[in-house]
Formats: C-alpha cells, structure tokens, sequence
C-alpha cells in the first residue's frame, strides 16, 4: 500500500497555483480528464482538477482500468522540488516515486525523472539495504524508462550503485559492455571512468599486498598493466569530447591518485591543477588544491 504523503511534500502540493490544469486522462467512452496528476494508490490513479474556475481543485480517483491514453504537461514546480530535492527531502521524494512508479512506461511520464533523483538520494544514504534499493530502481529505470536519454542516465547510476556495493567485477563487465556499443557521451563517460575506477581499486590491493613490486619481476608488469588501465579508463573519461564537468573532474580527481600512489608528482601535480583551473566549482577541485598544498613541488620526485 503506498504510504501516505509526507507532511512537507502534502504542504508543496497545497501551495500548487489553482491552475492545476495541464495534465489530460482520456477514459474509456472517449471522455477527457484534464488536471495535475499527483499519483497512483493501488489501482487508482489521482488526478488534482478544476472543474469551475475560481473554485478549489478536487481530488479525482479515476480507476487504471478505464484510462484508455495520458497525455503529460510539465509541473515546474514538481521539477523543480525533485531536481533541487537534497537528503533532507528524501521522504518526500520517495513518497513521489511510490506514487508515480506504475506511469513509468508512458512517454513523457515525470516517473524516470524523479526515479533517478531517489537512486541518487539513496546512495549518499546511510543505512541496510540502500545500495541494493538504488542498484534495484536503476535497473527498473533502465529497462522499463520510454526514451534513450532516461535508459541511459538510469544506466550511469546501475554502474554507480555496483561501484558503491563494492561489485567490482560485475561493474567492469557492465561498463565494458556499454564501451563497446553506441550511447550517450555522458553514460560513455561513465562506462570509462567505472572500467578506470575498478582497475584503480585493484591497484591499490595489489599495491597493499605486494609492497616490493618494483623488485619483482613478476609482480611489477601486472602492476604496470593495471596502472596503465586505470589511467586509460579515468583520463579516457576525463578527456571524451563533451563530457559533462562532474564526471570529468571525477575522472581527474582519480587519475591524481593513481599519479600520487606512483609516486609520479609531476604529472599528479598536472591533473591537479587542471581540475583546480578547469573544475574549481567542484569538490573535486577543492581536494586537488589541498593536495598541491600538502605536496609542494620539488626535484627528482617523478617515477612510475
């Protein structure tokens, strides 16, 4: 049963303009609803109209069963809350996604919009289960979403809750997948930085566990192979024509470490101050400047 509406969300529908109009349901006979959608209650679906003008908006049910065609308009306000939506308005948006879920499919639907901000709310969470909830509603996203570009974003946070839940090898096959086909720069980026990512984190581990590796001739070319693959993957990301600014200073705020665990300050310094220079809105950034602070520049400090 869906939970009802949280006190702060029930307070922004109250303050919608009287316009409510926008929104048509077309039923079964060819007769035409026209107001705001609010959700779906079981088999039910809501719809906030203003039959008189000048009067208050009333609540419709209107059964699943009898709705033949939904035509959407866009709520500013409502894309506004759910894009501006930080962890504080979790509830709320959760509460929105429960009631908007069932209208997933229908194109121009607002469901995968306020889908993705929950994923996104839900893995800066704490708690049991969040990151298995976000990987779960990506994938829902994913698959049952109307357009490319909404598959596809829902697509960036399936790869981001794997990384999160620590499913490395899954995440790398994922993302190598989607480097092989066509799609979106932004979830290309993705796909590079998670492959860059993963082989990052193997190398820190393999790092931890073999501390002499520059005297093994054994150890060191697979360390080589897997420094070299995570520079590919997070400067690939980094430097992709287009890419949009978060994923780039993520590409570059990673490749700075890989440079750093190297002990290459020369080309760490480098990255950093290009995400200081490029990215300086970004908290990426502002690592990268206390990175150059902690680390001030000196002679014969470069190696791989």
């Amino acid at each position: 049963m869906t939970a009802p509406l949280p006190r702060g969300l029930a307070a922004w529908l109250i303050l919608l303009p009287t316009l409510l109009f926008g929104d048509t349901v077309t039923l079964s006979g060819g007769e035409r609803k026209t107001g705001r959608i609010l959700g779906v209650e079981q088999e039910v679906l809501l719809l906030s109209s203003q039959p008189v003008p000048g009067l208050p908006a009333v609540e419709l049910r209107l059964s699943k069963s009898r709705i033949t065609a939904i035509e959407f308009e866009g709520d500013p306000k409502r894309d506004e809350f759910v894009r501006n939506a930080g962890p504080a308005q979790l509830p709320e948006v959760k509460s929105l996604w429960e009631r908007f879920a069932p209208l997933l499919p229908i194109p121009g639907s607002p469901s995968a919009r306020i889908g993705l901000r929950y994923g996104l709310l839900l893995l800066d969470a704490k708690g049991d289960g969040v990151r298995e909830a976000s990987l779960a509603l990506f994938e829902k996203i994913a698959t049952a979403a109307p357009t490319p570009p909404e598959r596809e974003a829902a697509a960036q946070g399936v790869l981001r809750s794997l990384l999160a839940d620590r499913q490395w090898a899954r995440a790398e096959t994922e993302a190598s997948a989607i480097c092989q086909k066509e799609c979106g720069t932004p979830l290309l980026a993705e796909a590079r930085l998670t492959i860059g990512m993963v082989q990052a984190a193997k190398l820190v581990q393999f790092t931890e566990l073999n501390p002499r590796w520059r005297e093994d001739d054994f150890a060191r070319p697979e360390r080589d192979r897997m420094h070299e693959a995570a520079l590919d993957g997070l400067l690939g990301a980094a430097l992709l024509p287009g890419v949009p600014g978060d994923l780039a200073a993520r590409g570059l705020r990673w490749a700075l470490d890989v440079y750093a665990l190297a002990g290459d300050q020369v080309r760490a310094r480098e990255v950093a101050g290009d995400l200081a220079s490029f990215y300086a809105d970004t908290v990426e950034a502002k690592a990268a400047v206390e990175w150059l602070n902690a680390n001030p520049e000196r002679a014969g400090s470069n190696s791989k």
